[in-house]
Protein backbone atom coordinates (compact mmCIF):
# COMPACT_ATOMS: atom_id res chain seq x y z
CA UNK A 1 0.00 0.00 0.00
CA UNK A 2 1.40 3.40 -0.92
CA UNK A 3 1.96 6.07 1.72
CA UNK A 4 0.58 9.42 0.88
CA UNK A 5 3.53 12.07 1.18
CA UNK A 6 3.02 14.82 3.57
CA UNK A 7 2.85 18.30 2.00
CA UNK A 8 5.00 20.73 3.73
CA UNK A 9 3.59 24.25 4.63
CA UNK A 10 5.15 27.23 3.06
CA UNK A 11 4.53 30.76 3.72
CA UNK A 12 1.38 32.57 1.95
CA UNK A 13 2.08 35.65 0.13
CA UNK A 14 0.14 37.69 2.90
CA UNK A 15 2.11 36.06 5.69
CA UNK A 16 5.31 36.80 4.14
CA UNK A 17 3.86 40.33 3.24
CA UNK A 18 3.15 40.77 7.35
CA UNK A 19 6.60 39.45 8.35
CA UNK A 20 7.94 42.12 6.09
CA UNK A 21 5.75 45.02 7.42
CA UNK A 22 6.72 43.79 11.16
CA UNK A 23 9.89 43.60 10.50
CA UNK A 24 10.02 47.03 8.53
CA UNK A 25 8.12 49.14 11.66
CA UNK A 26 10.70 47.10 14.01
CA UNK A 27 13.32 48.88 12.17
CA UNK A 28 11.37 52.42 11.89
CA UNK A 29 11.02 52.10 15.59
CA UNK A 30 14.97 51.31 15.83
CA UNK A 31 16.56 54.13 13.58
CA UNK A 32 15.16 56.98 15.72
CA UNK A 33 17.20 55.47 18.48
CA UNK A 34 20.37 54.73 16.77
CA UNK A 35 20.36 58.44 15.61
CA UNK A 36 19.79 60.01 18.95
CA UNK A 37 22.79 57.81 20.31
CA UNK A 38 24.75 58.77 17.22
CA UNK A 39 23.99 62.10 18.40
CA UNK A 40 24.65 61.76 22.09
CA UNK A 41 27.94 60.86 21.28
CA UNK A 42 28.29 63.37 19.19
CA UNK A 43 26.97 66.27 21.58
CA UNK A 44 29.52 64.25 24.31
CA UNK A 45 32.56 64.95 21.78
CA UNK A 46 31.80 68.50 21.09
CA UNK A 47 31.54 69.18 25.23
CA UNK A 48 34.62 67.42 25.33
CA UNK A 49 36.17 69.82 22.55
CA UNK A 50 35.13 72.79 24.36
CA UNK A 51 36.80 71.18 27.57
CA UNK A 52 39.98 70.87 26.40
CA UNK A 53 39.61 74.91 24.63
CA UNK A 54 38.77 76.09 28.45
CA UNK A 55 41.54 74.11 30.01
CA UNK A 56 43.78 75.51 27.71
CA UNK A 57 42.73 79.29 28.20
CA UNK A 58 43.36 78.71 31.77
CA UNK A 59 46.94 76.72 31.16
CA UNK A 60 47.92 80.00 28.61
CA UNK A 61 46.52 82.51 31.41
CA UNK A 62 48.46 80.41 34.39
CA UNK A 63 51.90 81.42 31.94
CA UNK A 64 50.96 84.80 30.60
CA UNK A 65 48.21 86.08 33.45
CA UNK A 66 45.93 87.01 30.98
CA UNK A 67 43.53 85.24 28.21
CA UNK A 68 44.66 85.19 24.98
CA UNK A 69 43.57 88.54 22.76
CA UNK A 70 41.39 87.58 20.24
CA UNK A 71 44.00 88.56 17.76
CA UNK A 72 47.48 88.53 18.30
CA UNK A 73 50.25 91.32 17.84
CA UNK A 74 47.73 94.61 17.36
CA UNK A 75 48.59 97.94 17.16
CA UNK A 76 46.76 101.16 16.15
CA UNK A 77 47.04 101.26 13.18
CA UNK A 78 49.51 98.95 11.54
CA UNK A 79 52.88 100.60 11.07
CA UNK A 80 53.99 99.15 7.97
CA UNK A 81 51.63 101.36 5.75
CA UNK A 82 48.66 98.93 5.62
CA UNK A 83 45.16 100.61 5.49
CA UNK A 84 43.86 102.03 9.09
CA UNK A 85 41.66 99.47 9.32
CA UNK A 86 43.93 96.80 9.82
CA UNK A 87 45.26 96.40 13.40
CA UNK A 88 47.25 93.04 12.69
CA UNK A 89 48.43 90.22 10.69
CA UNK A 90 45.27 88.40 11.67
CA UNK A 91 46.28 85.40 13.30
CA UNK A 92 43.34 83.95 15.97
CA UNK A 93 43.48 83.21 19.55
CA UNK A 94 43.28 79.41 18.41
CA UNK A 95 47.25 79.73 17.35
CA UNK A 96 47.72 81.59 20.86
CA UNK A 97 46.57 78.08 22.00
CA UNK A 98 48.29 75.48 20.26
CA UNK A 99 50.72 74.47 22.88
CA UNK A 100 48.32 73.66 25.63
CA UNK A 101 46.22 71.86 22.82
CA UNK A 102 48.85 69.00 22.36
CA UNK A 103 50.01 71.14 19.20
CA UNK A 104 53.10 72.63 20.16
CA UNK A 105 55.19 71.07 16.96
CA UNK A 106 52.09 73.17 15.02
CA UNK A 107 52.77 76.49 17.21
CA UNK A 108 56.12 76.34 16.56
CA UNK A 109 56.14 75.88 12.40
CA UNK A 110 53.51 78.78 12.26
CA UNK A 111 55.62 81.98 11.31
CA UNK A 112 53.66 84.57 12.87
CA UNK A 113 56.44 87.44 12.40
CA UNK A 114 56.11 87.35 8.42
CA UNK A 115 52.78 85.89 7.78
CA UNK A 116 49.18 87.75 7.64
CA UNK A 117 45.82 88.08 6.22
CA UNK A 118 46.70 90.72 4.10
CA UNK A 119 49.03 91.46 1.24
CA UNK A 120 50.51 93.76 3.13
CA UNK A 121 51.14 91.73 5.98
CA UNK A 122 52.58 88.30 4.84
CA UNK A 123 49.93 86.93 3.10
CA UNK A 124 52.29 85.71 -0.13
CA UNK A 125 54.18 83.98 2.95
CA UNK A 126 51.37 81.69 3.55
CA UNK A 127 51.51 79.81 0.48
CA UNK A 128 49.97 75.80 0.63
CA UNK A 129 53.70 74.56 0.11
CA UNK A 130 54.45 76.66 3.32
CA UNK A 131 54.79 75.84 6.47
CA UNK A 132 52.21 77.96 7.70
CA UNK A 133 50.19 77.22 5.05
CA UNK A 134 50.01 73.49 5.74
CA UNK A 135 49.09 74.23 9.47
CA UNK A 136 46.18 76.43 8.05
CA UNK A 137 45.07 73.38 6.01
CA UNK A 138 44.96 70.93 9.13
CA UNK A 139 41.87 70.14 10.38
CA UNK A 140 42.25 70.07 14.00
CA UNK A 141 39.55 67.80 15.33
CA UNK A 142 39.77 69.58 18.95
CA UNK A 143 38.01 73.10 17.16
CA UNK A 144 35.20 70.98 15.44
CA UNK A 145 31.69 69.67 16.51
CA UNK A 146 31.25 66.31 14.90
CA UNK A 147 27.45 67.19 14.80
CA UNK A 148 28.37 70.05 12.30
CA UNK A 149 27.83 68.32 9.11
CA UNK A 150 29.37 71.24 6.44
CA UNK A 151 31.82 70.18 4.05
CA UNK A 152 35.10 71.37 6.18
CA UNK A 153 36.87 70.96 2.69
CA UNK A 154 34.68 73.80 1.42
CA UNK A 155 37.36 76.72 1.19
CA UNK A 156 40.65 75.33 -0.67
CA UNK A 157 44.16 75.92 1.75
CA UNK A 158 42.22 76.30 4.85
CA UNK A 159 40.36 74.49 7.56
CA UNK A 160 37.41 75.26 9.67
CA UNK A 161 36.27 75.64 13.49
CA UNK A 162 33.27 75.43 15.11
CA UNK A 163 34.35 77.54 17.81
CA UNK A 164 33.85 81.14 18.37
CA UNK A 165 35.14 83.82 21.24
CA UNK A 166 32.17 85.37 22.26
CA UNK A 167 33.87 88.75 22.19
CA UNK A 168 30.46 90.94 23.50
CA UNK A 169 26.84 91.00 24.19
CA UNK A 170 25.84 93.75 21.55
CA UNK A 171 25.55 93.18 17.76
CA UNK A 172 24.81 96.83 16.84
CA UNK A 173 28.87 97.49 17.84
CA UNK A 174 31.87 96.48 16.86
CA UNK A 175 33.88 94.06 19.15
CA UNK A 176 36.93 97.15 19.17
CA UNK A 177 36.81 98.30 23.16
CA UNK A 178 39.12 101.05 22.26
CA UNK A 179 36.75 102.97 20.50
CA UNK A 180 33.56 102.92 22.32
CA UNK A 181 31.86 106.29 23.76
CA UNK A 182 32.10 106.84 27.16
CA UNK A 183 28.61 107.14 27.07
CA UNK A 184 27.83 103.67 25.98
CA UNK A 185 27.57 101.06 28.22
CA UNK A 186 30.58 98.10 27.99
CA UNK A 187 29.58 94.97 27.02
CA UNK A 188 32.55 93.15 26.97
CA UNK A 189 33.33 89.54 27.04
CA UNK A 190 36.86 87.48 27.90
CA UNK A 191 38.35 86.97 24.83
CA UNK A 192 38.48 90.57 23.37
CA UNK A 193 40.96 92.51 20.91
CA UNK A 194 42.83 93.98 23.79
CA UNK A 195 42.79 91.10 25.83
CA UNK A 196 41.73 90.56 30.07
CA UNK A 197 42.24 88.61 32.89
CA UNK A 198 40.37 87.09 35.86
CA UNK A 199 40.76 90.46 37.60
CA UNK A 200 38.48 92.01 35.06
CA UNK A 201 35.74 89.11 34.88
CA UNK A 202 33.83 91.17 38.08
CA UNK A 203 29.99 89.24 37.10
CA UNK A 204 32.16 86.43 37.90
CA UNK A 205 33.73 83.70 35.43
CA UNK A 206 31.48 81.26 36.21
CA UNK A 207 28.78 83.36 35.01
CA UNK A 208 30.48 84.70 31.86
CA UNK A 209 30.52 82.63 28.38
CA UNK A 210 33.80 82.95 26.89
CA UNK A 211 33.99 80.52 23.86
CA UNK A 212 30.08 79.47 21.95
CA UNK A 213 29.54 77.29 19.30
CA UNK A 214 29.02 78.66 15.44
CA UNK A 215 26.99 76.64 12.78
CA UNK A 216 28.93 76.57 10.37
CA UNK A 217 26.57 75.83 7.66
CA UNK A 218 24.24 78.62 8.77
CA UNK A 219 22.90 81.19 6.15
CA UNK A 220 25.03 84.46 6.38
CA UNK A 221 25.11 87.75 4.70
CA UNK A 222 27.36 90.83 4.57
CA UNK A 223 25.82 94.54 4.70
CA UNK A 224 28.47 96.85 4.30
CA UNK A 225 28.87 98.53 7.47
CA UNK A 226 25.41 99.08 8.32
CA UNK A 227 24.02 97.66 11.72
CA UNK A 228 21.30 95.95 13.18
CA UNK A 229 18.88 98.06 15.11
CA UNK A 230 15.54 97.79 17.57
CA UNK A 231 13.67 97.33 14.15
CA UNK A 232 15.61 94.07 13.40
CA UNK A 233 18.58 93.35 11.13
CA UNK A 234 20.24 95.33 8.45
CA UNK A 235 19.60 95.26 4.70
CA UNK A 236 22.15 92.86 3.48
CA UNK A 237 24.05 93.23 0.48
CA UNK A 238 26.49 90.22 -0.18
CA UNK A 239 25.57 86.36 0.51
CA UNK A 240 27.84 84.64 2.36
CA UNK A 241 26.12 81.25 3.08
CA UNK A 242 28.62 78.51 4.83
CA UNK A 243 31.09 80.99 5.45
CA UNK A 244 31.01 81.10 9.22
CA UNK A 245 34.36 79.81 11.19
CA UNK A 246 35.49 79.08 7.53
CA UNK A 247 39.22 79.22 8.91
CA UNK A 248 40.46 77.92 12.12
CA UNK A 249 43.88 80.05 11.92
CA UNK A 250 42.10 83.43 11.15
CA UNK A 251 40.52 85.96 13.30
CA UNK A 252 37.92 87.87 11.98
CA UNK A 253 34.05 88.76 12.21
CA UNK A 254 33.56 85.18 10.27
CA UNK A 255 34.46 83.63 13.50
CA UNK A 256 33.60 85.29 16.46
CA UNK A 257 30.02 85.50 18.27
CA UNK A 258 27.29 87.76 20.33
CA UNK A 259 24.33 87.34 21.97
CA UNK A 260 22.34 88.95 19.36
CA UNK A 261 21.74 91.95 21.04
CA UNK A 262 21.05 95.55 20.12
CA UNK A 263 20.60 98.53 22.32
CA UNK A 264 17.50 100.26 22.57
CA UNK A 265 17.48 103.31 23.95
CA UNK A 266 13.37 103.13 24.51
CA UNK A 267 14.01 100.75 27.41
CA UNK A 268 14.28 101.95 30.87
CA UNK A 269 17.97 102.28 31.77
CA UNK A 270 17.44 101.93 36.01
CA UNK A 271 16.39 98.35 35.13
CA UNK A 272 18.21 96.18 37.47
CA UNK A 273 17.26 93.40 34.99
CA UNK A 274 18.60 95.09 31.98
CA UNK A 275 20.67 98.13 32.51
CA UNK A 276 22.37 97.93 29.06
CA UNK A 277 19.11 97.99 27.19
CA UNK A 278 19.41 95.56 25.78
CA UNK A 279 16.70 94.03 22.97
CA UNK A 280 16.91 90.23 21.81
CA UNK A 281 17.00 90.66 17.82
CA UNK A 282 18.73 86.95 17.34
CA UNK A 283 18.29 84.02 19.80
CA UNK A 284 20.39 80.90 19.75
CA UNK A 285 19.94 78.57 16.77
CA UNK A 286 18.03 81.57 15.22
CA UNK A 287 16.60 80.94 11.85
CA UNK A 288 17.65 84.44 10.70
CA UNK A 289 20.62 84.57 8.74
CA UNK A 290 23.55 86.17 10.66
CA UNK A 291 25.05 88.70 9.68
CA UNK A 292 28.37 90.91 9.44
CA UNK A 293 28.68 94.60 9.07
CA UNK A 294 32.17 94.29 6.86
CA UNK A 295 34.53 90.89 6.50
CA UNK A 296 37.92 92.46 6.76
CA UNK A 297 40.65 89.47 6.90
CA UNK A 298 42.21 91.30 9.63
CA UNK A 299 40.30 91.64 12.50
CA UNK A 300 38.87 95.09 11.88
CA UNK A 301 36.07 95.61 14.93
CA UNK A 302 33.30 94.21 12.72
CA UNK A 303 29.73 94.86 13.83
CA UNK A 304 26.73 92.01 12.95
CA UNK A 305 24.15 89.79 14.31
CA UNK A 306 26.64 86.12 14.87
CA UNK A 307 24.50 84.33 17.43
CA UNK A 308 25.40 81.07 19.12
CA UNK A 309 23.95 78.27 16.85
CA UNK A 310 24.84 74.68 16.25
CA UNK A 311 23.08 71.47 14.54
CA UNK A 312 22.39 70.53 18.12
CA UNK A 313 18.82 69.86 18.60
CA UNK A 314 17.30 72.38 20.94
CA UNK A 315 19.82 74.53 21.54
CA UNK A 316 24.07 74.87 21.62
CA UNK A 317 27.05 74.41 23.88
CA UNK A 318 28.90 77.23 25.47
CA UNK A 319 31.83 77.58 27.32
CA UNK A 320 32.54 79.50 30.60
CA UNK A 321 34.90 81.28 32.08
CA UNK A 322 35.71 78.97 34.80
CA UNK A 323 35.94 76.43 32.77
CA UNK A 324 32.87 74.64 32.51
CA UNK A 325 30.40 73.75 29.52
CA UNK A 326 26.49 74.01 29.79
CA UNK A 327 24.27 73.39 26.80
CA UNK A 328 22.15 76.30 26.58
CA UNK A 329 18.36 76.19 25.21
CA UNK A 330 17.66 77.99 22.05
CA UNK A 331 14.75 79.44 24.45
CA UNK A 332 16.54 80.63 27.18
CA UNK A 333 15.60 84.14 28.26
CA UNK A 334 17.45 86.62 25.93
CA UNK A 335 18.14 89.54 28.22
CA UNK A 336 19.47 86.70 30.71
CA UNK A 337 21.58 85.33 27.86
CA UNK A 338 23.19 88.60 26.72
CA UNK A 339 24.33 89.47 30.32
CA UNK A 340 26.15 86.22 30.53
CA UNK A 341 28.16 87.58 28.20
CA UNK A 342 29.08 90.70 29.81
CA UNK A 343 32.33 90.35 32.11
CA UNK A 344 31.45 93.42 33.87
CA UNK A 345 27.76 94.44 32.85
CA UNK A 346 26.55 94.04 36.36
CA UNK A 347 23.82 93.11 35.81
CA UNK A 348 21.03 90.95 38.36
CA UNK A 349 19.34 88.84 36.26
CA UNK A 350 21.46 86.23 34.69
CA UNK A 351 20.85 83.26 32.85
CA UNK A 352 20.54 79.96 34.85
CA UNK A 353 21.65 76.84 32.97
Amino acid sequence: MLKMRSRKKGFTLIELLVVIAIIAILIALLLPAVQQAREAARRSQCRNNLKQIGLALHNYHDVFNRFPNTVMSWTTPYPNGCPAWIFSRGHSWKVSILPYLDQAPMFNSIDILNTGFNACVGLGNMGPTTPTGIARNTLLSVLVCPSDSTDPNAFANEKPANYAAAVRARADRGHDEMVVAATEPQDLGILTRAGSNFKDIKDGSSNTIAVGELWRGKKFERTDGAVPTAAGPATPTTNLDRQRGRDWMQDTAYGQCNAGVVRDTTLSATDANNPNQFRQIWRINDPKRDQVGWTDPNDGGNNGGRPVASEHTGGAQALFGDGSVRFVSENVDGIGWANTFTRNGGETNVAQF
